[in-house]
């Protein structure tokens, strides 16, 4: 399955799914890891904000926005592949 067809907020191992060669190829190129696509733990995230800054790491409003900017980097790279992929795929037919 290529990146472009995998739901990242509902697929919880991309590694077993995607096996497009240019979607890995993608990855490779990238620098991206599979797991850096996989959703947001909000009990963890919690623990490493809590562990980082003792001081505010209980404030839900910190929380809040720490949980949204993590999951917009999630899909900002998710795009990125997309992209990435779809290069090499137009590559790849304009050598045909």
């Amino acid at each position: 399955m290529s990146i472009n067809e995998v739901d990242i907020d509902t697929c919880r191992n991309l590694k077993r799914v995607v096996n497009s060669p240019r979607s890995l190829e993608a990855f490779k190129r990238t620098g991206i890891l599979f797991e850096e696509l996989a959703p947001v733990d909000h009990a963890q995230l919690k623990e490493a904000i809590r562990l980082k800054d003792p001081q505010r790491g209980g404030n839900k409003d910190i929380f809040d926005l720490r949980l949204l900017y993590a999951n917009k980097q999630r899909k900002k790279k998710h795009q990125l592949l997309v992209d990435v992929s779809s290069l090499f795929h137009r590559l790849a037919v304009s050598l045909r």
